[in-house]
């Protein structure tokens, strides 16, 4: 029975493993799909389906250069950059997948998949990115850094307000 900064390191160990459980979960949709799409003849689907590989090594890249530089409380602000840089490229993929159907260069039930496949990329990102924060964020913060660390927290983006963003919507607080 922790308490204290303890407690809120555990809880956070245990909200970071849930995130690496969802992300699983993802790869392991997005996993079947692409397995079969990456292998296909045609060029136009295994393109989308390259955008999406490179955007999870993007992520997995970028977790793994925070990792290197160590534990800081600014992690929030700097994941929520490659979180809005996830959903703008995920949201691309979209509006070339509808040029793509309504150009007749993809057939329907290859864009229903490929639909998903980017909503499970854009998820998984996210989810490893979530967990990376929690994960490298100074334990040893103490008060004056737990404070930093929430109003980092106040002022990060939702998901909400990021896909938002990459839509072109501005979040409510902004005039």
């Amino acid at each position: 029975y922790a308490e204290g900064a303890l407690r809120e390191q555990l809880n956070d160990i245990r909200r970071a493993g849930q995130f690496i459980i969802d992300a699983v979960k993802g790869v392991k949709h997005l996993k079947k799909n692409l397995v079969r799409f990456i292998l296909t003849d045609d060029e136009t689907v295994r393109k989308q389906y390259d955008k999406l590989r490179r955007l999870v090594i993007k992520v997995l890249r970028e977790i793994e250069s925070v990792r290197e530089a160590g534990p800081s409380s600014d992690l929030v602000l700097s994941f929520d950059a490659v979180k809005l840089d996830v959903a703008e490229k995920t949201e691309q993929i979209g509006i070339e997948l509808e040029e793509l159907i309504g150009q007749n260069r993809i057939e329907v039930r290859t864009a229903t998949s490929l639909m998903n496949d980017i909503a499970y990329c854009r998820d998984l990102c996210w989810d490893l990115l979530d967990a990376a924060a929690l994960l490298f964020t100074d334990p040893n913060r103490g008060e004056r850094g737990r404070g930093e660390l929430e109003a980092m927290k106040e002022i990060a983006l939702d998901d909400q307000e990021i896909i938002g963003l990459a839509e072109g919507v501005r979040p409510e607080n902004e005039s």
